[in-house]
C-alpha cells in the first residue's frame, strides 16, 4: 500500500477521515476508531467501553440486531469490533458495490443505538460468560494478574471486561454517560481503504458521525506509575504459567524501535535467545517468549513461559541468566541483522490488504497523530545500531524493577524472589 496517497479530511466537529483508494481491489474496509478504552474509564464503571461495544450490535432506531446481522450477511460482508486498553475499533469489509451499506450500518450503530434495558440484561449475561471464559484461560489470567500488579492504582491495570460486580450493576445510563464523554468527534477517526466512491463515503460520514458533538474531553492519558512486585495466583492448572515484567517505553519514545529489536533477539522469534536456550537446548518449556507493548504514556516488556512444576525453578533461573548475559555481553551483529529483517518483514507483510491498511491508518492517526509510510518504517528499522540495541538491553533488564506473576500450583512470594535474586550475575 502506498500510504503517501492518503487523503485526510477533518470535519467541523473534529472527526478525522482517512481515505486510501486502491482501484485494483474489488473490496474495501471501513473502520471507525474511538478513543474509548479501559484506561479512560472511571473505576466505578470499569468495563463500560467493552459493554458499549457489545451493545452497539443490539439494535438502533432503524435496525434490530437481526437486521444488522442479516443486512451484513446479505451483502457477504464482515462486521466486527474489539476493545483495547486505549481505544475501541468497529470495522466492516465488503465488496466495493456494498461498501456504502456497510458504512451506513456502522455509522447507524455508533449514532443511533437504542441501548435497550432488556437487550442490556441479555448482553450482561454474555459478558459474564466471557469473564468466566477468561478466568479459565491460563494465559489471560496471567496477563491480567501481571497488569493489575504492575499498574495498580491506574485503570491501565484493569481488566478490559470489568469485574462481575460492576458488570452486574451497570446501567444503560452508565453507557450513555460514557458515550456522551468519549464518542465525540474529536476522539473518532474513520479510515477507509480499497475501492470506494469518495463522495458517497464522505456524505455518509458527514451526515451521521459528522453530527456528533466535538466534545470537551481531549484524547490524553495520564502516565500510569509502574509498580514492581510479585503476584501468585493459585489455580489447579497442569503447568505453572509465568510472566516476568519490566518497565518499558511509550509509543513516541525514541527507544521504542531499539527495544523492539532487543525483544526479537531476546524472545520474539524462534531463533531468539530464550527460545533456543529454554526450549531447544534445555527442553524446559514448550512455550517461552517475550513481547514489548508500548502505550500512550508508558510501556511493558514481558517474558512468558509455561512449564511443569518440576521445571519451574530451572526455567526461571535460566531465563534470568540469559537476561543477565544480554545485559552484560550485548547482542551480536548477526542477531541484529536477523532481528531487523524479521521486524521489517512482519510489519510490511502485515500491512498488505485493505483491512490491514485501514487498521494502520486509523490506529496510527488516533494514537500518534501521524501515519508512517512503508519506506519510513523500513528506514526507521534499518537505522537502528548495535549500540542502541545494547543500550535498550541495559535499560530493560533492570532487576530492581522486575515484576513477576505466577499462576497454577504456585509457591509463595519469597520462593520466586529467592530464585531471581540468587540467579542474577
Amino acid at each position: 500500500m502506498d500510504f503517501s496517497l492518503i487523503e485526510k479530511l477533518v470535519l467541523p466537529n473534529g472527526l478525522r477521515i482517512l481515505l486510501l483508494p486502491d482501484d485494483r481491489s474489488r473490496s474495501a474496509c471501513v473502520s471507525i476508531w474511538v478513543g474509548s478504552g479501559t484506561r479512560f474509564e472511571a473505576p466505578e464503571r470499569g468495563g463500560v467501553s467493552h459493554f458499549i461495544e457489545h451493545m452497539l450490535f443490539k439494535g438502533t432506531q432503524r435496525r434490530t440486531a437481526r437486521d444488522i446481522a442479516e443486512e451484513t450477511d446479505g451483502i457477504g460482508g464482515q462486521l466486527n469490533a474489539y476493545t483495547t486498553k486505549e481505544y475501541t475499533c468497529y470495522y466492516a469489509r465488503a465488496l466495493d458495490s456494498h461498501i456504502p451499506l456497510a458504512l451506513d450500518v456502522l455509522c447507524d450503530m455508533l449514532t443511533c443505538s437504542k441501548l435497550d434495558n432488556t437487550d442490556m440484561d441479555t448482553e450482561r449475561g454474555v459478558i459474564l460468560e466471557e469473564i468466566g471464559m477468561y478466568e479459565d484461560s491460563p494465559d489471560d489470567l496471567l496477563i491480567d494478574g501481571l497488569y493489575a500488579s504492575v499498574w495498580q492504582g491506574s485503570m491501565l491495570g484493569s481488566n478490559i471486561l470489568g469485574t462481575r460486580q460492576i458488570i452486574s450493576e451497570m446501567t444503560a445510563d452508565d453507557l450513555r454517560a460514557h458515550m456522551a464523554q468519549q464518542y465525540t468527534g474529536s476522539r473518532i477517526v474513520c479510515a477507509v481503504s480499497g475501492r470506494f466512491h469518495r463522495d458517497t463515503i464522505l456524505e455518509i460520514i458527514s451526515s451521521t458521525l459528522g453530527r456528533l458533538p466535538h466534545g470537551d474531553q481531549p484524547y490524553l492519558a495520564e502516565e500510569a506509575r509502574y509498580n514492581k512486585g510479585i503476584t501468585v495466583i493459585e489455580r489447579d492448572f497442569e503447568q505453572i504459567h509465568l510472566a516476568l515484567g519490566f518497565p518499558s517505553v511509550s509509543l513516541e519514545d525514541k527507544a521504542k524501535n531499539p527495544i523492539a529489536v532487543f525483544n526479537s533477539i531476546c524472545g520474539g522469534s524462534s531463533s531468539s535467545r530464550l527460545f533456543q536456550r529454554i526450549r531447544e537446548e534445555l527442553g524446559l518449556a514448550y512455550s517461552v517468549g517475550s513481547s514489548s507493548t508500548p502505550y500512550l504514556k508508558e510501556g511493558l516488556f514481558e517474558i512468558d513461559a509455561a512449564v511443569s512444576p518440576a521445571n519451574e525453578e530451572a526455567a526461571i533461573r535460566e531465563i534470568v541468566r540469559e537476561l543477565c548475559r544480554l545485559r552484560r555481553d550485548g547482542v551480536t551483529p548477526d542477531e541484529l541483522s536477523r532481528a531487523k529483517e524479521q521486524i521489517k518483514a512482519s510489519i510490511i507483510m502485515g500491512l498488505e490488504g485493505n483491512s490491514a491498511a485501514a487498521g494502520h491508518m486509523g490506529r496510527s492517526e488516533l494514537l500518534r497523530g501521524h501515519i508512517r509510510t512503508e519506506d519510513e518504517i523500513i528506514e526507521s528499522i534499518d537505522s537502528i545500531t548495535l549500540d542502541q540495541v545494547n543500550e535498550a538491553a541495559r535499560q530493560i533488564v533492570d532487576f530492581d524493577n522486575i515484576s513477576i506473576c505466577a499462576a497454577g500450583k504456585v509457591r509463595d512470594v519469597d520462593y520466586y524472589s529467592g530464585i531471581v535474586q540468587t540467579s542474577i550475575f
